[in-house]
């Protein structure tokens, strides 16, 4: 019996170590796949079916991060410069103003040209994105949304994107950047000007919205220009652009 013991004890000292596998997270109901590459995170909250007169001059773009495994490889952040710009002032060095061809009109508020920059670095798959959450806008009934979005910025059919969660049914609909087609109101070699028509999201979006997301989710390993980033500003809800965050008022 002692024998058997010492050989029992002896199969498990020199056994192999079996490395903990990291599991995959958890499923989530409002966790959904984007063509099953990269990610779309919404909060789980479900708003009540309201129907009111929204001021979308009350609209805030909230920039965000979905990075629950810690990867610090997304960015989401209004950055003071980075914007496109309107009645900007220059010096040439004769004090002036600077206005691009793309943005003739602008946030009223912004003073300080901000952008919003998206980033991910690495792989689309990756568990993470960079996001921003339009707030105010429960019980609005959307009839224009577009933004304004930086050249050389990332532009395919996922990221940047629109999610629009419709209020009667919770369904998510997706307007991504070049999918549908935008309409181009104007443009410079520096910025684009981008409307979307919301009769062709996906699926078209025919009552209330109750909430609007901005999501960047497509990395590096996504072209045509594999850059995993954007650069977006005057956000334009129903012909109110928002080009600042909210600290920024």
């Amino acid at each position: 019996m002692r024998a058997l013991l010492i050989l029992a004890l002896g199969a498990i000292l020199t056994a192999p170590a079996i490395s903990k596998a990291v599991s995959a997270p958890p499923f989530n109901p409002n966790l959904r796949l984007h063509y099953g590459r990269g990610y779309v995170v919404l909060p789980a909250r479900k708003v009540a079916p309201t129907h009111r007169k929204v001021d979308t001059a009350a609209i805030q773009v909230v920039a965000s991060l979905y990075d629950p495994y810690h990867t610090n490889l997304v960015a989401s952040q209004w950055i003071a410069g980075l914007g496109c710009p309107t009645n900007a002032r220059i010096a040439t060095p004769t004090i002036g103003s600077f206005t691009d061809a793309a943005c003739l009109t602008g946030d009223p508020r912004d003073h300080r040209n901000f952008g919003l920059l998206l980033t991910k670095t690495g792989p689309t798959g990756n568990y993470a994105a960079g996001q921003a959450t339009l707030t105010n806008v429960s019980g609005l009934t959307l009839t224009e949304i577009g933004w304004d979005l930086r050249s050389g910025s990332h532009c395919g059919g996922g990221a940047p994107r629109f999610d629009v969660v419709t209020l009667s049914d919770n369904v998510d609909h997706f307007i991504g950047c070049n999918s549908p087609p935008p309409t181009i109101i104007a443009s410079s070699p520096a910025w684009a000007r981008l409307r979307y028509d919301v009769s062709q999201a996906f699926p078209p979006i025919t009552s209330p919205v109750g909430q609007i997301y901005i999501i960047f989710d497509e990395g590096q390993d996504t072209g045509p220009d594999y850059s995993g980033q954007a650069v977006i500003d005057n956000i334009d809800i129903n012909g109110t652009l928002i080009g600042r965050g909210p600290a920024h008022h």
